[in-house]
């Protein structure tokens, strides 16, 4: 069970000095100090270690000493991997009591620790000095992991998918967000030898997409033990150079390493993370912490507020989103189906109409496009000729509308271009530190190439506004179909482009995702995104939250979970998106939205636990989560409380639940009915 706290943001102000207290080499002392009133830290010179003294709490945090291969730097050519503490010319200027500054002279190097009296955090940040065409600053791993005891009331968490903690007795191994050549760096460093374009994890793009090893939902991390805890978060500025790799080793303190690329090719500006610490904390007053830290940056916006904008938000609140599917066609396995056709899905809709009689719904299905789901991107229209083509998507979108429901699509993706896409050309793709285009792996769609996103907007717009304009020509989607919802696949990226006619660090392809966005706004679009990202919820309505998992081996697949997850995105943004669950009782705990594929089920105790988890969210779905605790040590029973009093509480071991102050639910404890 874990403590929640009512937070107050404080504003963060690096200290203003007006002189310099002191300035010594390194060989005149091996440690210094900063202070505020509840935090000490001790820098230990020689391995460049930070420790922390949280003062009312009485805890020390203790920072790793190991530090191998945390600096990469390129240097006439060379690339050299060291540890910081490597550094020859170490430079430490003391700035009042609350900052130092160190400077790595041979390494170009500046870290600024500074301690915020107000806010009660400890900032690091990492500024380059001087880069030219001779020495270049490839990446740095630092800050270094504080370590969190070995027992069961001490826990790391992070914000990868929905967010998950590892507990410090935890008996299971965990690799998390693991850039594929720490496995096996000669096989990698071989691979790139013979096909020719980088291998390390600080220049090689074609790892970074989404959900490979960007599963950082959340600009976050954190650790707790008895009497204190810490959140770190990303600043915004940096929020997309970096990537965090979680491995925990049974009987050792769990790993964590905040990996900082460079920004086409060099360092180029300051890295800063902070680092808030709170006395008797819990990962839920952690979050709450962070929840008031976006709400300050203007990323918390309301569901409520978006549907000032958009009365549609409204009408999810409580629907029951029907699910289906038009085609399917997939180039691993030389398949092809047709499953349904327009006509034939409106008729499902009004049979769900009939015989479940509830009036909130929103209809969304794949395979709709030209060759079905997934295929030929960016090139997807005309609709599914086969299907009943653009006459039958565009009756079916006028009878869902009329029957009072929300008419959306799924999905669609301006992240990869199909090299059988007739719209394929090197000129629209990202390329590398080398000038070659991207050669993405082969997935459902063929072989794919990746988009820079200066030219996703044109694509997008050709589809929504153009259509087609060869034979038979075709209009485009918002004259076709109109859609009020609609899926994006495999967002949000974090890459940059090389290419000299559309270069773009990450920070410029962030905003020009910003735009495409922003363009569904505009159109009165409500939005989903399969990879969801904390930065983006101002656009999204509703978010694909899931717990992390394992890849399977081999496998387009998903493995057993990964450590104990917890609700973290729903506890920092439950009443900004509609959320999806796992499975019907996390669907219950978070209070998710519920669904329903279509035909209608023909067991009516199927239709009436889909419209107890409606008619829970139409109660709590633009509640704040308050709270989220464990009720069990074994962590299988588990209890959320929302905004409006509401409780939900669940053991996973035995399949029952109860749901509280919520009108019209009888709080009697209930059997989950399994699926058939």
């Amino acid at each position: 069970m874990f403590k929640l706290d009512r937070l107050k943001l404080r504003s963060f102000n690096l200290p203003l000095v007006s002189f310099l207290l002191a300035s010594v080499s390194a060989a005149a002392a091996q440690s210094y100090k900063i202070e505020s009133k509840d935090l000490q830290a001790t820098l230990e010179l020689s391995t460049l270690s930070l420790d922390v003294r949280h003062l009312s709490a009485g805890v020390t945090w203790r920072m790793s000493r190991e530090g191998d291969k945390e600096f990469v730097y390129e240097e006439q050519g060379q690339i050299h991997e060291v540890s910081l503490a490597d550094s020859k010319k170490k430079v430490v200027t003391q700035l009042g009591r609350e900052s130092l500054l160190v400077t790595l002279a041979d390494f170009r190097l500046e870290i600024l620790f500074s301690i915020d009296q107000a806010s009660n955090e400890l900032t690091f940040k990492l500024t380059p000095l001087e880069e030219d065409h001779r020495f270049k600053i490839k990446g740095i791993i630092y800050p270094r992991p504080y370590d969190v005891p070995l027992n069961s009331d001490s826990y790391s968490f992070f914000g990868h998918e929905q967010g998950y903690l590892i507990p410090g007795n935890w008996t299971q191994a965990e690799d998390v967000c693991n850039p594929i050549q720490f496995d096996d760096p000669q096989r990698f460093d071989l691979f790139g030898e013979l096909m020719g374009h980088p291998t390390h994890w600080w220049d090689h793009q074609e790892w970074d997409q989404a959900g490979l090893i960007y599963g950082l939902r959340m600009a976050l991390f954190g650790a707790v033990q008895p009497e204190s805890g810490f959140l770190a978060t990303v600043d915004d500025n940096c929020r997309m150079d970096n990537f965090i790799h979680v491995r925990h080793t049974p009987g050792k303190p769990t790993c964590y390493r905040i990996m900082w690329r460079p920004s086409l090719g060099a360092f180029s500006y300051p890295r800063t993370i902070r680092y808030y610490f709170e006395k008797d904390a819990g990962y839920v007053s952690l979050i709450k912490h962070f929840r008031e830290y976006y709400r300050k940056l203007g990323y918390l916006k309301t569901l409520a507020e978006k549907n000032r904008e958009n009365p549609n938000v409204e009408k999810l609140r409580g629907g029951i989103n029907l699910r289906t599917q038009i085609s399917r066609k997939d180039h691993r396995n030389f398949q092809w189906q047709l499953y349904n056709s327009f006509h034939r899905v409106g008729e499902m809709v009004e049979e769900f109409q009939r015989k479940v009689g509830y009036d909130r719904a929103a209809l969304g299905f794949t395979g709709w496009q030209r060759y079905g789901h997934d295929q030929e991107y960016p090139d997807i229209m005309p609709p599914m000729m086969y299907a009943g083509g653009p006459e039958g998507l565009d009756s079916l979108a006028r009878k869902v509308k009329a029957l009072g429901y929300i008419f959306g699509l799924a999905t669609d993706n301006y992240c990869d271009i199909a090299l059988d896409s007739p719209s394929f050309d090197e000129e629209v793709t990202l390329k590398n530190s080398l000038g070659k285009y991207i050669r993405r792996s082969t997935w459902g769609a063929g072989v794919n190439s990746l988009i820079c996103p200066v030219w996703a907007m044109r694509f997008l717009r050709r589809n929504f506004e153009v259509g087609r304009t060869d034979y038979p020509a075709v209009r485009g989607l918002l004259d076709t179909a109109a859609p009020q919802h609609y899926l994006l696949g495999n967002y949000v990226c974090n890459w940059e482009c090389y290419d000299p006619r559309h270069p773009l660090t990450r920070n410029e392809s962030r905003r020009a995702e910003g735009e495409i966005f922003d363009y569904f706004r505009q159109k009165g679009i409500l939005l989903t995104i399969e990879h969801h990202n904390d930065w983006v919820v101002p656009w999204l309505v509703a978010a694909r939250t899931r717990s992390a998992h394992e890849v399977a081996y081999g496998r387009d697949a998903e493995g057993r979970m990964v450590g104990v997850p917890i609700p973290l995105w729903q506890l920092a943004f439950h009443d900004c998106t509609y959320v999806a669950g796992d499975d019907y009782l996390h669907g219950l705990l978070w209070g998710a939205a519920a669904g329903m594929g279509l035909p209608v089920p023909e067991q009516q105790e199927r239709i009436d636990r889909v419209l107890l988890a409606a008619r829970l969210q139409r109660a709590v779905g633009w509640d704040e989560m308050t709270n989220h605790r464990f009720l069990s040590r074994d962590y299988t029973v588990q209890e959320t409380t929302f905004s409006s009093g509401a409780k939900v509480w669940v053991d996973f071991k035995s399949g029952k639940f109860k749901i509280a102050g919520v009108e019209g639910i009888s709080p009697e404890e209930r059997q989950a009915q399994a699926d058939r």
